[in-house]
């Protein structure tokens, strides 16, 4: 595996479990707070950017590449290389549920390959962002999909993040599907194992970083993934059927 920065600060830990207090309680904490103390493990970078639409808070997290056989590629192809850091477009309640997810350590998948070209998808199908490494879908937990729940994503190429745009209000679900991947379960479960782990860097274990009990970093989670739900809706059946019109016109 490639070579990750260190976890998050303990100072950055509880000043984040700060802003999450204030916005649970319906206050607007300035997105900038969550973009302090990087790079953390695989994130490299996070700016606070405003959507050109419609004015609305977003953050630009950068993403390391963590596959080591891409990263000779770097000095070679500048820019375009595939060792280069990710950016996707984020809510600043994702944002903050990411970073608090891997405080610890863990690792996050991010990539640009496109597969699936065809003439009336010319852009073809991006891998969808993944943590953990053990197949648990971003996508899914922030939509707290059920087994037989299959998670879409709708790309605006008329918007200027375009495919890098992974912000709840473009997911939507298809029920009666056979799809059984993880979801919300799983992704807490397996981050608080990671948050009960040494950190291979120093050794040291969530609660003797943090000071922090495990079961209080799992309320920590719930709490992010139910302000990033609450202030951030998924996109309308309204606007998935105009989606729909749009890909299939009669």
């Amino acid at each position: 595996m490639a070579k990750t920065h260190g976890p998050m600060t303990t100072i950055a830990f509880h000043d984040f479990v700060g802003w999450l207090e204030m916005r649970l309680h319906g206050g607007l904490p300035d997105p900038k707070f969550l973009c302090q103390h990087l790079p953390q493990g695989v994130l490299a970078r996070a700016v606070p950017v405003v959507d050109p639409v419609d004015g609305s808070a977003a953050i630009a997290l950068s993403v390391q590449p963590i596959r080591p056989e891409r990263l000779h590629l770097a000095d070679r192809e500048g820019d375009n290389s595939p060792a280069r850091p990710r950016t996707r477009y984020w809510e600043p309640e994702a944002v903050l549920l990411l970073r608090m997810a891997l405080a610890n350590g863990g690792t996050m998948f991010v990539d640009d390959d496109c597969t699936g070209k065809t003439e009336s998808n010319p852009e073809g199908k991006w891998h969808y962002p993944e943590i953990f490494g053990e197949g648990i879908s971003l996508n899914r937990v922030f939509m707290d999909a059920a087994p037989g729940d299959r998670v879409r994503v709708h790309v605006d190429r008329s918007h200027p993040f375009g495919h890098h745009d992974c912000r709840r209000r473009l997911l939507y679900i298809e029920t009666s599907s056979p799809v059984t991947a993880r979801g919300v379960s799983d992704f807490l479960d397996i981050a608080v194992r990671t948050y009960e782990k040494p950190n291979p860097q120093d050794g040291l274990t969530g609660p003797q970083r943090f000071h922090a009990t495990t079961e209080q970093y799992r309320q920590v989670l719930t709490d992010a993934l139910a302000a990033h739900a609450a202030f951030n809706p998924s996109a309308s059946s309204e606007q998935v059927a105009r989606w729909h019109r749009e890909r299939h016109p009669v």
